[in-house]
């Protein structure tokens, strides 16, 4: 099989030469050899350690190894291919490096090598083949003619030479050209010849690409020679070459550019690219037409265009050289052909791509040089959508524009006016939105040019402007087209939405940049944006407009630019400025829409005042920044109010208007807002706005005609079924009527009969019927369309009472306004006709408020609408459950207008009021289901699917209107207290929301009781402020207190805590106001406002009552029932208790518990007052016990529990202890309430814990065994219950002991149970928050201690809790061994287990002798049980912690315990041993050691090398610890040379796999480090870790100081290392590799006589061959570090 690169059959291999290794005579040279033998390893990490280590060694010895991959490359002929390659690299890389110290006899070998290398085999393969080839070129750097004389041997006259012989020569000559170039004719005599025979792709490839690269080098050789100083006779030039390039090129082209093979006519089109530099000119000329049609033709054969435009960007620059013109008869095609390939996508990932199309602007930019306009005309043809339809060529058209902009700068001279007005046609007709931000991105360069200053440059910027006027709309509508989200591709092209609000932010920012930041465009752009101010297309880009404007304008304006000032008769496209202002200010009242327009409108007209008048700037330099900042520091936040702003701009507008005083300025800005009406279509808010100043303007002006034709066009204008247009003109006509009232009135009377269907309005005053809102029931019904005209007129009567005079209005309003209104108050159904009659009815009713009017008025026909309103907001009670929102808002706000009007209501017709407004308390967002009858299924179906959208619609609106209409409800109570703010009304209101406060539905209550504190706070509003009448006297007392506070206290443990809160503050609120009137007297002015002492504590109270906790509600309750007892009097106490009772059962258990508290509290208080009530009260309670099915109401009773429990403690206990485990939740409480008692929690605990501690625990039943029986297991769950008390604290203090030993103890015997297991565990964690030991938790919450407590050596988990508790209650720990001692001889495992961990832990915990002399006792004897052996000897270890005298007053006894044991085939015990030893021997007396140091040593030696990870850590951390005995002059010299023998395991250990073990080596190396004689030794030990530790450089270091401070035993560290070689642990063999490399490779010449080197390097190479690949790797590294054996 053949491939691209040749044949696969193989050339015969040659025979092996002699060895020509430059030896050392060294161990290095075996080595070498080894490495190259190695190269080929099976792991790709070690083949890169001994590349490295040859790299290392070819560095110091090149020659040696640079012949010793020569020797191994020219013997091992049947090498692999990737060891052959490895060891090729390793050539290249050296002779890199040290090319000039390679010995000369080498060079001709290694050429001849590489040359076999390269040419050994016909079949091309690159990796092998490549790098004896890249071995070539480097040596060509040193022996250039060798080399060339080498290939040229391999190029016979006449064949075709080797694919890499051709590749070679061509990367030759580009790395060294100036040796190469003289003697290219000789090379290319050779290859003409053999052209037209090569028929294998292969080779056309390297013929093609070669020769590419000799005419590159050709280039090169010509620029540096001629900088080189030499004679010019004697140097080459390009022209020397084109006799023999000229063959080469017409075979290329006419034979090889037709290839079928890609990556030949590749090769071959860039080669000929390079060719055309080497060329004559008039060889060019001539060939230039087929060049150009061959090139061309490739990029409809090829994928791969980047040869191609490479390619052609070469022959282009030759075309163009010296502004020559011969390219002009093709350059149509190339043109045409350029463009095609420019405008196809982009792949950004690919970087051939990116590539190529910047090659292809580069074309563009070539041929632009000479053929700037024909290369215009022809892209600004292609922008024209009839010859482009295409999108993608419209986009490649102008980004070629937009390089040439960029790149040709002034050279496009002339052109550039062309250009300007050649994309005219494209910013006119452009739709497809990616071409429109091309188009941009064109326009913003051209700008930063100059380009748009040129004739026709506005026209560009209209075009910015309208891609800034993109519509929210339109973005909506675009997004509305696109498919759902589920369908959408991932990662796919953005949609058409995304891409227009993209392309609207990137104009924005065009315009505000070419107006801030481009200095040649801003008398393009003066005064021209004002024109685009007016036109409506262009309102969404006003933000944007307004800003650059301001900008322009304020600069023009400070530097008094001459050009500032406009002469408006001039310039008659700029807009005249009551046009400006017209617009201006009607777009400023929507300051918030996109872009801050607000802001920019702002500062736009502060800019260009000077420009609209002369006279505006004295206002409007002071008035406009405030404005801007109001706006600014309230737009964004939720407190802004878009009315109060409109305020503030229509006050503006008639300052500005006022400040002109032209009536004729007046005029014309009326008739510029009418203009300016048709442009907001579509936009009833500015509609709206606009009325509204046309009115403003109405008002100002005196012309009658004017107004009344004004007047008339404004109603005709407005679209009547828009609810902003009906206010805009409402309003408007309200502004009029300010200075035009009876014209305004007649208006509205004429559209009221023109609309109405002719009925003329009533004369009468009022009307026998029931008055408004289909009361009127003598006239006929009048139906009108909803959004008729009548609804404008009919909402407009109401803004012209708001606005008219008050003066004037109080005689027009019954018989122009009222009478007009009573005709269109029946049988209204239409929802919006409601509105706006209400609307209408609320504005004359505030209008009629001396508030208002400056003087009392009595509306006479007040009460007839009370009740009509009623009747008209809520004509049934089950309404309002789903009233319609926006009426009853209105409604409830009217009506509390109207109860605001003088007189005050008739008692009668206050109770309807309340009674009626009261339900709305009731009302809900979503009505309760009520399915209406149907006769089949059908029609249900058919109902359900009409109706379920539209109530769904509803149900959100009411939701959203429910706490309006719950503050309109407010606002009608407060305005009936408001008319009479004595007790009887505030208790009479309170009657008809009592009902409400116990609803079983918690929105009823919750709502309810916000009316209560709302009235009370007005209340005490009303009596601070309002004064006193003359002749009347103060009230005296809140006579209904008791009642009144009684059926709100339930309340006070609502379970919604608003309630809660609320309700505490409404108690308050009664309580002041019972004192306030009860404390103030007749003579003093005013009531006495000061609040009672007794009051204070109700602030804290309400914020207390909030938490969700019953226990702080009840506690809040009986803080409560404090006050109440101390503010409540004789006389309304039995009133109070009696309206209390029914709370008892209220609707909410907890209310009913809450009131239960303060019934007790007040019986507790004031029982004395009560008799035989208290005993009356308790008896009901305890009856009522076996009803209370929730916490709050139990807690109240839990204290009959502990009463008994003072009689009859133990049976109590008893009794609750046979309930079943799990506790009920009434057991827990029971047993926590006893817990609380101080006189019964003692005797709760010794019963408990003397069950768990001597009775029978467990028995044996059914078969199995150890069964845990039930009264136990109820004790351990009653400890962790009456743990759970705060009150426990205290006696825990002092009972410590017996109850954590009791609980561990307790642990001994659930280990082997869960069930019991779990209980102790709970009950642990309760006895930790109980005694708040938060060390104990830190311990247990780590280290899985949960986990390690169910283990069997559990008891390790014991002795660490027990060392917790020592360090934290050492004034415990000789209660805790009288409390354990007697469990070591206990009856269960369990208790004997933790009995002795407990005891040998507390030996680390005293110093106290007799108790010391007690534990060591008690552990002495434990030795005998097996059980508790291991304990026993750890404990004994702990004498360490009471301090050296104690050591070594019992040194003798636990050492022999210890030492015994330290060999013990019982591998835990012998750790347990060592470990105790390493701690006794800190502090033992040297003395009592020494002697047995070195058996120490003997003993310990054979655990460096356990299996068992913590044994062999437990073996040198006791090494170390002997470093203390050192210095004993008994031991020594004896122990340094035990540190030498053990030096070489210490060090190794260091790269222990377990990470503890490495550790403790390097700690006792530091230990180590004093005893050895050797301050560098000891100073480089003691920073081990200060560091950071890595083995390799650790090795490294350390063995330089060996060397400089022992080098006399260096010998024996070797020698012992190796021994490692041979380790079951390949990290131990690789340390040892990598110790003897550090310690060889650093070692001074005259002290290796003592080493058998020879044996060392041996066994170095044989671990080459291990199975472990980091073994190897280690190896090959330590051997890279002799490179002088």
């Amino acid at each position: 099989m053949t491939s691209f690169f040749g044949s696969s059959k193989k050339a015969d291999p040659k025979k092996p030469e002699t060895s020509a290794i430059i030896a050392t005579g060294g161990e290095i040279d075996s080595m070498v050899g080894a490495l190259c033998q190695h190269a080929n390893d099976t792991e790709q990490r070690v083949r890169r350690t001994i590349m490295d280590a040859l790299l290392d060694i070819g560095r110091k010895q090149p020659n040696l190894v640079l012949s010793s991959c020569l020797e191994f490359l020219r013997k091992d002929v049947k090498a692999e291919q990737r060891h052959r390659i490895t060891l090729l690299k390793v050539i290249e890389q050296i002779l890199a490096a040290t090319r000039g110290n390679v010995d000369e006899s080498l060079g001709q070998p290694l050429v001849e090598q590489a040359l076999s290398e390269m040419t050994r085999e016909k079949e091309v393969l690159p990796d092998w083949q490549g790098g004896a080839s890249s071995v070539l070129v480097s040596l060509g750097m040193r022996w250039p003619n060798l080399v060339l004389e080498q290939l040229m041997s391999k190029f016979s006259p006449g064949t075709v030479p080797h694919y890499f012989v051709m590749k070679t020569l061509g990367d030759f000559a580009v790395a060294n050209p100036l040796a190469v170039v003289p003697q290219l004719k000789d090379c290319l005599a050779r290859m003409l010849p053999v052209l037209g025979g090569i028929k294998a792709d292969n080779l056309k490839w390297v013929f093609a690409s070669t020769l590419g690269k000799f005419c590159d080098a050709i280039m090169t050789y010509v620029v540096d020679s001629s900088q080189s100083g030499l004679p010019t006779e004697s140097l080459l030039t390009k022209d020397s070459f084109s006799g023999e390039i000229y063959p080469a090129y017409e075979l290329l082209f006419n034979n090889w550019l037709g290839s079928r093979e890609p990556k030949v006519r590749a090769a071959t089109v860039q080669t000929i690219g390079s060719m055309c530099a080497i060329l004559t000119p008039s060889q060019f000329e001539v060939q230039l037409p087929k060049i150009l049609a061959g090139m061309l033709a490739l990029y409809k054969k090829d994928k791969d265009h980047l040869p191609v435009t490479m390619g052609m960007c070469v022959v282009l620059e030759v075309a163009v050289k010296d502004e020559s013109r011969v390219l002009y008869p093709h350059l149509n095609n190339l043109l045409t052909a350029l463009h095609t390939m420019a405008c196809m996508p982009i792949e950004m990932d690919q970087a051939d791509s990116v590539k190529n199309n910047n090659e292809l602007m580069r074309c563009f930019g070539i041929m632009s040089k000479v053929f700037n306009e024909d290369v215009l005309t022809f892209l600004l043809a292609r922008l024209d959508i009839r010859i482009s339809k295409n999108t993608k060529d419209r986009l490649g058209t102008l980004e070629i524009l937009r390089h040439l902009v960029t790149r040709l700068g002034a050279k496009m001279g002339d052109c550039r006016g062309l250009l300007v007005s050649g994309i005219q046609p494209s910013e006119r007709t452009e739709t497809v939105v990616k071409v429109r931000k091309s188009l941009a991105q064109l326009i913003i360069t051209m700008a930063s040019h100059d380009y748009l200053s040129l004739e026709g440059g506005t026209a560009s910027i209209e075009f910015i402007a309208a891609q800034c006027a993109v519509s929210d709309a339109d973005i909506q509508a675009a997004r509305a087209k696109e498919p759902p989200a589920d369908k959408k591709k991932p990662g796919g092209e953005p949609t058409e939405a995304d891409e227009l609000e993209e392309l609207r932010g990137m104009c924005d920012n065009i315009l505000n940049l070419v107006s801030t930041t481009v200095p040649c465009m801003e008398n393009v752009l003066w005064p021209y944006l004002l024109e685009l101010l007016i036109p409506p297309k262009f309102t969404p880009a006003l933000s944007i407009i307004c800003k650059c404007i301001a900008h322009l304008a304020s600069t023009k304006r400070q530097n008094e630019d001459p050009l500032f000032f406009i002469d408006f008769a001039k310039q008659v496209n700029v807009p005249k400025p009551w046009e400006i202002v017209a617009r201006l200010f009607v777009m400023l009242t929507v300051p918030q829409r996109r872009g801050r327009l607000g802001l920019h409108i702002l500062h736009a007209l502060h800019a260009i005042g000077p420009v609209l008048s002369a006279d505006l700037p004295a206002m409007w330099d002071s008035a406009i920044p405030r404005l801007a900042h109001y706006l600014q520091t309230n737009a964004d936040t939720p407190a802004w109010d878009g009315a109060a702003w409109e305020e503030l701009i229509i006050r503006l507008l008639a300052e500005t208007i006022k400040i002109i005083n032209s009536e004729e300025w007046t005029l014309q800005l009326g008739d510029a807002l009418f203009a300016h009406l048709k442009g907001y279509e579509g936009d009833s808010e500015l509609r709206k706005t606009c009325f509204k100043h046309i009115g403003l303007v109405l008002q100002k002006l005196t012309k009658k005609d004017y107004i009344h034709r004004q007047l008339e066009a404004m109603f005709e204008a407005c679209v009547h079924n828009n609810d902003n247009e009906r206010l805009g003109v409402a309003v408007g006509y309200g502004y009029a009527a300010a200075s035009h009232l009876d014209t305004v009135l007649e208006k509205l009377n004429s559209a009221v009969v023109r609309h109405s269907g002719g009925k003329k309005p009533s004369s009468s005053g009022g009307g026998d019927g029931g008055g408004l809102f289909g009361l009127f029931s003598a006239g006929p019904s009048t139906k009108q369309p909803e959004g008729s005209g009548l609804d404008t007129a009919l909402l407009a009567f109401g803004y012209v009472t708001a606005y008219a005079s008050p003066s004037l209005i109080t005689t027009r309003i019954d018989v122009h306004i009222v009478n007009n209104l009573k005709p269109q108050l029946t049988n209204v159904k239409s929802t919006q006709r409601k509105e706006i009659l209400i609307k209408s009815l609320e504005l004359i009713g505030k209008s009629m408020h001396p508030t208002h009017l400056g003087a009392p008025y009595v509306l006479k026909q007040r009460d007839d609408l009370i009740n009509s309103l009623l009747q008209f907001v809520l004509p049934e009670e089950k309404e309002a459950l789903k009233p319609v929102p926006s009426v009853t808002l209105l409604g409830l706000q009217t009506l509390a207008t109207f109860v605001s009007l003088q007189p005050i209501m008739p008692e009668k017709l206050l109770d309807t009021v309340v009674e009626k407004v009261c339900t709305f308390i009731k009302v809900q967002a979503v009505p309760p289901e009520s399915a209406p009858k149907v006769d089949n299924e059908k029609d249900a179906k058919d109902k359900k699917g009409k109706s379920k959208a539209g109530q769904e619609e509803k149900d959100l609106e009411l939701s959203k209107a429910v706490n309006g209409i719950l503050q309109g409800l407010h606002g009608v109570l407060g305005a009936v207290l408001s008319m009479d703010s004595r007790v009887p009304t505030l208790h009479r209101l309170f009657n008809h929301l009592r009902k409400y406060t116990s609803s079983a539905d918690p929105l009823h209550r919750e709502r309810a009781v916000d009316a209560v504190l709302f009235l009370l706070k007005k209340f005490v509003e009303f009596k601070t402020t309002e004064a006193i009448p003359e002749g009347q006297k103060k009230e005296k007392a809140y006579a209904e207190v008791g009642s009144d506070l009684a059926f709100i206290i339930p309340r006070c443990t609502d379970p919604i805590v608003q309630v809660r809160q609320r309700s505490i503050e409404a108690i308050g609120t009664m309580l002041y106001i019972d004192h306030v009137l009860r404390s103030s007297s007749d003579e003093d002015e005013g009531y006495n406002l000061q609040p009672p002492q007794q009051l204070r504590p109700l602030n804290a109270i309400r914020d207390r009552v909030a938490s969700s906790t019953l226990n702080d509600q009840y506690a809040v309750m009986q803080d409560l029932a404090g006050i109440l007892c101390q503010m409540i009097t004789p006389e309304e106490l039995p009133g109070f208790l009696h309206a209390l009772f029914p709370a008892l059962t209220d609707s909410q258990l907890a209310a009913a518990s809450g009131s239960c508290i303060i019934l007790n509290g007040m019986i507790k208080g004031r029982g004395g007052e009560l008799g035989s009530r208290v005993s009356e009260l308790v008896s009901a309670l305890l009856a009522e016990m076996n009803k209370i099915t929730q916490e709050q109401t139990l807690n109240a009773t839990l204290h009959a529990i502990r009463h008994l429990g003072h009689h009859h403690t133990l049976p109590v206990i008893d009794q609750l202890l046979q309930a079943p485990v799990p506790h009920p939740p009434v057991v827990i409480k029971s047993f926590q309430v006893l817990a609380r008692d101080p006189e019964l929690v003692g005797p709760l605990i010794e019963h408990l814990t003397y069950i768990l501690n001597y009775t029978l625990l467990m028995e044996d039943k059914g078969g199995k065994k150890n069964e845990p029986l039930p009264i136990p297991v109820s004790v351990t769950c009653a400890l962790g219950e009456v743990l759970q008390t705060q009150e426990m604290a205290g006696y825990l203090a002092n009972n410590y002991a017996t109850i954590v030993g009791t609980l561990l103890l307790r642990f001994g015997t659930s280990v082997s149970n869960p069930t019991t297991l779990k209980q102790i565990t709970d009950t642990w964690k309760a006895f930790m928050d109980c005694g708040k030991d938060e060390k104990l938790k830190e311990l247990m919450d780590r280290n899985d201690i949960w986990k390690r407590i169910t283990a069997p050596d559990y008891h390790v988990t014991i002795a660490e809790m027990t060392g917790v508790i020592g360090a934290e209650h050492p004034d415990t720990v000789a209660d805790l061994y009288k409390f354990f001692y007697p469990f070591l001889k206990g009856n269960y495992p369990g208790h004997r287990t933790v009995a002795a961990a407990v005891l040998a832990e507390l030996v680390s915990h005293t110093t106290d002798t007799l108790l010391l002399q007690n534990l060591i006792n008690a552990l002495l004897l434990s030795l005998s049980d097996p059980t508790q052996k291991l304990q026993a000897l750890r404990g004994l270890a702990n004498i360490v912690s009471a301090g050296k005298e104690f050591v070594d007053m019992y040194a003798t006894t636990v050492l022999d315990a210890l030492v015994t044991n330290i060999d013990s085939q019982d591998e835990n015990l012998a750790m347990a041993s060592m470990d105790g030893l390493s701690r006794v021997f800190e502090l033992v007396d040297e003395g009592r050691v020494a002697p047995t140091l070195i058996n120490l040593c003997h003993r310990i030696r054979p655990a460096f090398e356990k299996p068992h990870d913590t044994l062999r850590c437990s073996a040198f951390r006791l090494f170390g610890t002997l470093s203390r005995f050192g210095q004993h002059p008994a031991a020594r010299d004896a122990f340094y040379e035990q540190i030498n023998l053990h030096l070489p395991s210490l060090v190794l250990h260091t790269a222990d796999t377990h990470a503890e073990t490495a550790m403790e080596c390097r700690k006792a190396l530091r230990r180590f480090g004093p005893l050895m004689r050797s301050e560098p030794l000891d100073t480089f030990v003691a920073g081990l870790d200060s560091r950071g530790f890595n083995y390799d450089d650790f090795a490294m270091e350390f063995g330089k100081v060996l060397i400089r401070c022992n080098s006399d035993r260096i010998n024996y560290y070797v020698m012992t290392t190796i021994e490692y070689f041979e380790s079951p642990w390949q990290n131990l063999r690789g340390a040892a590799a990598t110790f003897v490399g550090s310690l060889l490779g650093q070692l001074p010449i005259p002290l290796r006589r003592t080493l058998n080197t020879g044996m060392i390097t041996k066994a170095l190479i044989k671990m080459l061959n291990e199975k472990d690949a980091d073994v190897r790797r280690r190896a090959a590294m330590a051997i890279g570090l002799l490179f002088d054996y």
